[in-house]
């Protein structure tokens, strides 16, 4: 019941813009990022997007039930949205349309504990 009363709709987190300037600068601060059974909608990228370069080096993304096309699309979105760093040799990005959460969380297990 407690933890319950913390879950927010979408309009409702949209008028509380200090947990939403506080989601931000934790996905500027973070490392790593997981996205896991996301739909990837537009306004839901949107509002957590951070507008500015982050420190990302990992990113890891279950997209499925997507087509291959859309995953570019999610992917290229992602990157706009400095939700994704352009890669590099010191960088990871990982983005599966036929994983489920599970299977990626099994798959990067280590990686995601490192």
């Amino acid at each position: 019941m407690q933890v319950s009363k913390e879950i927010r709709t979408y309009t409702e987190q949209l008028e509380e813009a200090e947990l939403v300037q506080r989601m931000r600068t934790e996905i500027i601060n973070a490392e790593t990022l997981v996205f896991l059974g996301v739909a990837f909608h537009d306004a839901n990228i949107e509002l957590i997007a951070p507008k500015v370069e982050t420190n990302l080096r990992r990113v890891f993304a279950t997209t499925k039930g997507f087509s291959q096309t859309d995953t570019n699309s999610i992917i290229e979105r992602l990157h706009q949205s400095h939700l994704m760093p352009q890669t590099s040799n010191q960088q990871m990005i990982s983005v599966h349309n036929n994983f489920k959460c599970f299977d990626l969380l099994s798959e990067f297990r280590k990686t995601l504990c490192s």
